[in-house]
């Protein structure tokens, strides 16, 4: 049981995933909102076409941060650390690139994070 995490050691850590939250949920209806005010002035479907297509990638950006606050976490102490502390020659790679030690498995965690951030955006602009 040692392991085991007491969530009241993490009130600082939940108050901020609680305040993402809710302000992801503001933005979303903030996009609503504007969707219906657009509609009440111009009244054209390629305007609210637009609006909706911009406001729905944001939240869909947007909506990843509380469950990347509670993976993040997880994926680097069982995934990415253990992967770089065995030898391979995938290790090898990414040693190259990040360096080795303590720290180099959420260094290829936050590698591949950046990585798909930019194919998603290539993506989304293609």
């Amino acid at each position: 049981m040692k392991n085991f995490i007491h969530f009241r050691h993490m009130r600082s850590f939940l108050m901020l995933w609680a305040s993402q939250a809710v302000s992801t949920m503001g933005s979303a209806m903030t996009s609503f909102a504007l969707l219906i005010w657009v509609y009440q002035q111009e009244g054209t479907a390629t305007s609210i076409a637009l609006l909706s297509f911009f406001s729905t990638r944001d939240t869909l950006q947007y909506s990843t941060i509380p469950i990347s606050l509670f993976l993040g976490g997880w994926l680097a102490d069982n995934v990415f650390e253990p992967f770089m502390a065995k030898t391979s020659a995938m290790q090898g790679f990414f040693t190259l690139l990040v360096g080795e030690g303590k720290g180099s498995g959420m260094a290829v965690m936050l590698l591949f994070t950046g990585l798909i951030g930019c194919l998603g955006c290539l993506a989304a602009k293609g």
